[in-house]
């Protein structure tokens, strides 16, 4: 009913207007409906009004098209001005809001003013055009400056409304300088319930705009109310017909759907007027003489000019197009066989109800008669009078003599349910009239101009079945229905039947304002019988608009009706709406009105509170964003520096991305599902190990920081990884929320000459299984995932980046590149081991097997770990010390000691060593491994301390083996800023494999690691999709 509220103030303004300009204008309205992520939590609202204004443009009859905007480059044009709006189109409309975008209106304005009007505007222009814009201004782009130069391209106006968060700026400088006058609003959050009123009353502003711009252009002079001026009135035209494989069939089926459910009584499905109904509006109208006049002037010269247009027209059809008669002749012998059962029920009312017989060409004996029946008089002779009819009078042979005008309204507001309606009712219609024997009817189609498709004196043919189906599906601005009408009571003036009809097919919702009322109350004075038939599950207008009408759901219950109307019974009327009046006092401006709008909107709000007649289903809650990010971590060997503190950072990840967003956006609640790729390298056991292993996001952060914990860095035989095979699992995850995030964190590059010059490569000619960059890329762009690509080392994986950045960047994709470090702060990852090894007497037989098998450990895992580059030198002691080998490439080094004896002394073991680090290059961190089962004299921690300032990043951590007196060791580990391990012959390799996989020389430098990465993700939520 709000609805319709609405519609009924506005038609009391257009149609008045128009008939006082002396040229037909046209109203183009673009609405643009701000698409980004900061609208979520107003989207069930946003919505709403949506449908609201939509539909009142469609009833309107305005030419109009929806946009939604957000990212440049990503805006859609959902419907243009020249497409049928339906409800399937209404429902994908809907359906195409995600609420996820950035918010660049004033490119996105730029791009949809240049698809929508392309070309100039003529001088004087009858088009205006009009911009209707609904956000909630977080942009980068809310500044006049940005929209320079746009009014004056494309001569629009500019109307806004802005619903305003709590604490955050109303815009209200930008609103004045980008809108209209008068034609903006900010609507508190607070009141988002009066979004679709408030929509509409700027609606309502920027017509009044318009109508300002109309009168400035048209020509001075007197007001002409001429209608005759204006009725554009056209036969079909040759140019128009399109083949029959182009055309849209006359619909058929549209009782099918609502037939099939059952359990409907057919009686609730129908209206008819009331008996004693006035036309609507007439008194209003006769107020206005000048209107009367207009009404009542002849435009005989443009309906014969029309009618020798008609005459040519099926001339030459017939001649020319004699190969379409026998397909259009299928298609309408196809159409009334499947509504055949209908058709008879139509042809019954008809004859017994709405054309009875009328005139009688016999005469026959009768009570009354201006002459006598001989046959009859003799019969009353001869019974004594006791038989009276003696009189003759015609009253057999009955024939059905009428005059019948088929009206069709082709107008955008019947798009839909209602125009498919109509076409088969008309077909029905035509169908039983001719089953009766009734051919000399007319037929009309009224939208922008009103066309005569067919005469009365015209046989029914396929020609005219032709024309009819060309233009009978056609969306048309503008319901000329008064002027159809008038030309149909011309056409029935011509006739010499005594009864004569007009049957409209209409919505009534119509654009000739009080004409109508006039044109009414002459086909009364002419004795024309009007009927209004509005046919279809949509909203209607006719009982506003006609004094005769029908109302019917489906077009299988319009011969009820008819009967209903016909047989005057009572009335089924629809009750009133009661009128919430849109309009303020006088003295009201704008803001006041919208400040209070209580005082203009009344209870609408509450009343759309209680009965929408839309319900908006979405799969995610109004208030809720939800966010899916996937890790992609290489785990390789190359990772070990630091994978022990990265996996603490990548629970800062899970846990800071939410409080920051809600930092920015406290309105917004956002739903973050995780999960992890670690990826190491061809031959690596669990090459992509992949939390949830079933490809799915996971919203238990606890559990995933658990898994994450179990990481271990390992594998990885040459410099470049598996990268492509990673994101080729990205590609399959099962990607469902709104914003979308693939975050890989990687410190080497992928295989293949195209991503690396690395002379190590073991693949150099590309991927072993195939993949490329592209093929990998594809999918995480079609499933619209925003790829951060984190750098542990830029220089070794800057080509893959830019690879990665080519493959996947357009207009609407850029690929977030962060360098986790500075380049010097990593360029330091080779290692030059001192080994210095207790050989005394005590480690002889199953302690020395024990610390060789703990050696080899070491040094294998270093291997295995991407350690090729490290250096060993390896010192054994006892009383005296010396060194197996100095500062060699590990991959030489044999991890086989011979074992010597002797007793236990540190202080050769550490010259020893303190010659070898002398020989650390400078590109290595320097690292003592100390191990002894003993106490050796000398003073260890000391020359410890002396090692740790001399050594740029120096380290050194101990083992003890067996019943070793751990002070010593504890404090030389300390003093070097290691780890000090005791152990047994058992466990002392697992201390060793530790030491070699836990070098822990960066992991200051990834103490920011996880911020930095929860930084960039929010920031890319906040910027980029709210």
């Amino acid at each position: 009913s709000f609805i319709n509220n609405v519609l009924r103030e506005i038609q009391r303004q257009i149609p008045p207007f128009f008939q006082k300009v002396k040229q037909m204008h046209q109203l183009e309205f673009l609405v643009c409906i701000d698409n980004s992520g900061s609208m979520a939590s107003k989207e069930k609202a946003v919505l709403e009004a949506l449908v609201v204004l939509v539909e009142v443009l469609r009833k309107l009859e305005f030419r109009f098209a929806i946009a939604l905007w957000g990212r440049h480059k990503q805006e859609k044009l959902l419907v243009g001005f020249d497409e049928v709006f339906t409800f399937t189109k209404g429902q994908q409309i809907i359906e195409s809001f995600t609420f996820d975008e950035s918010s660049q209106m004033a490119d996105c304005l730029n791009s949809l003013l240049h698809k929508v009007w392309p070309g100039t505007i003529p001088k004087p222009s009858t088009t205006q055009r009009l911009v209707l814009m609904l956000t909630d201004g977080f942009s980068e782009q809310a500044d006049p400056s940005n929209f320079s130069g746009l009014k004056e391209n494309f001569k629009y106006e500019m109307g806004m409304l802005l619903i305003r968060e709590p604490h955050h700026d109303s815009h209200e400088p930008f609103l004045k300088a980008v809108c209209t006058h008068q034609c903006w609003h900010v609507l508190e959050m607070s009141q988002i319930d009066l979004l679709p009123s408030s929509l509409i009353y700027i609606l309502t502003k920027m017509f009044e705009a318009a109508k300002s711009a109309i009168l400035k252009i048209e020509e001075k002079g007197p007001t002409s109310h001429s209608a005759s001026e204006k009725m554009v009135l056209q036969p079909p035209v040759k140019g128009d017909i399109r083949s029959f494989h182009d055309i849209t069939k006359l619909a058929v089926d549209a009782s099918s759907s609502i037939q099939q459910q059952g359990g409907i009584r057919q009686r609730h499905l129908f209206s008819v007027c009331a008996l004693d109904k006035e036309i609507p509006f007439l008194a209003l109208a006769q107020q206005d003489p000048a209107l009367v006049r207009a009404c009542s002037e002849s435009s005989e010269q443009a309906l014969d000019q029309c009618l020798r247009g008609h005459e040519d027209f099926f001339a030459a059809f017939d001649r020319e197009r004699k190969s379409l008669c026998c397909r259009v002749e299928q298609y309408w012998m196809d159409a009334t066989r499947e509504l055949s059962s209908q058709i008879q029920e139509y042809s019954s009312v008809l004859e017994q109800f709405v054309l009875p017989f009328n005139k009688y060409t016999r005469k026959r004996a009768a009570l009354k008669g201006s002459s006598l029946h001989l046959p009859g008089l003799i019969k009353a002779v001869t019974s004594n009078f006791t038989d009276k009819k003696f009189f003759a009078a015609k009253t057999a042979g009955g024939r059905r003599n009428y005059s019948i005008c088929l009206v069709l309204d082709v107008s955008s507001s019947m798009s839909g349910h209602l125009s498919d309606s109509a076409q088969e009712t008309l077909v029905c219609f035509i169908a039983a009239l001719l089953q009766a024997g009734i051919e000399s009817f007319s037929i009309i189609l009224f939208g922008q101009s009103v066309r005569i498709i067919k005469t009365e004196d015209q046989p029914w043919g396929y020609a005219v079945l032709w024309a009819l189906m060309n233009y009978a599906t056609r969306a048309e601005s503008f319901s000329r229905d008064a002027d159809a009408i008038r030309t149909a009571l011309q056409l029935a003036a011509a006739s010499s039947a005594p009864n004569k009809k007009v049957f409209v097919f209409t919505d009534g919702f119509g654009s000739s304002g009080l004409h109508l009322p006039l044109v009414l109350d002459r086909a009364e004075q002419l004795d024309v019988d009007v009927v209004a038939l509005a046919v279809g599950m949509d909203r209607t207008n006719v009982k506003h608009a006609y004094k005769r009408y029908v109302v019917a759901s489906i077009p299988a219950v319009v011969p009820q009706a008819l009967r209903a109307l016909f047989l005057e019974e009572n009335a089924v009327e629809d009750e009133e709406d009661e009128v919430q009046v849109l309009r303020a006092g006088t003295d009201d401006s704008v803001e006041d009105i919208l400040r209070n709008p209580d005082k203009v909107f009344g209870n609408i709000a509450k009343q759309m509170a209680g009965e929408r007649e839309a319900t908006l289903v979405r799969g995610d809650k109004p208030d809720v964003i939800t966010v899916d990010v996937a890790v992609c971590m290489d785990c390789t060997g190359s990772m070990s520096a630091w994978i022990t503190n990265a996996k603490s950072q990548i629970a800062t990840i899970v846990h800071d991305i939410a409080p920051r967003v809600h930092k920015e956006f406290p309105d917004i609640n956002l739903d973050i599902k995780f999960c992890l790729i670690a990826y190491r390298d061809y031959g690596d056991q669990e090459r992509h190990a992949v939390y949830p292993p079933d490809l799915t996001f996971t919203g238990d952060t606890d559990t995933f920081c658990k898994h994450v914990q179990t990481l271990q860095a390992r594998g990885g035989e040459d410099g470049p990884e598996d990268l492509l095979g990673a994101m080729g699992v990205a590609g399959k995850l099962k990607w469902t929320s709104r914003l979308r995030f693939l975050v890989i964190v990687a410190d080497a590059p992928a295989h293949g000459r195209e991503c690396n010059d690395d002379l190590g490569d073991r693949f150099a000619d590309g991927d072993p299984e195939g993949r490329t960059m592209a093929g990998v890329v594809k999918p995480l762009c079609d499933s619209k995932v925003d790829v951060i690509f984190c750098q542990v080392k830029a220089s070794a994986t800057d080509k893959t980046q830019k690879v990665l950045a080519r493959h996947y960047e357009d207009d609407s994709r850029k690929l977030s590149v962060v360098n986790l470090f500075k380049d010097d702060a990593v360029e330091v990852r080779r290692f030059h081991f001192v080994f210095c090894l207790d050989e005394s007497g005590s480690m002889a037989g199953s302690p020395w097997e024990a610390l060789m098998r703990a050696y080899g450990t070491f040094l294998g895992r270093r291997r295995n770990d991407q350690g090729a580059g490290d250096l060993v030198s390896t010192v054994c002691f006892a009383s005296t010390a010396r060194v197996v080998c100095s500062a060699m490439p590990i991959t030489t080094v044999a991890a086989r000691i011979d074992f010597r004896s002797g007793g236990t002394d540190f202080d050769p073991a550490l010259a020893c060593a303190e010659g070898e680090l002398s020989k650390t290059p400078a590109d290595c961190i320097p690292m003592l491994i100390f191990m002894s089962d003993g106490c050796g004299g000398g003073r260890p921690v000391e020359k410890i301390q002396q090692f740790a300032r001399a050594y740029r990043g120096f380290v050194c951590h101990t083992v003890g083996l067996g019943s070793v007196s751990q002070g010593v060791l504890q404090d030389m580990a300390r003093a070097g800023g290691g780890e000090a391990k005791f152990t047994d012959e058992i466990t002392i390799a697992g201390a060793f494999g530790e030491l070699a996989s836990g070098c822990a020389a960066l992991d200051g430098l990834v103490s920011e690691f996880g911020a930095k990465i929860a930084g960039m993700v929010s920031t890319r939520i906040c910027v980029d999709h709210l």
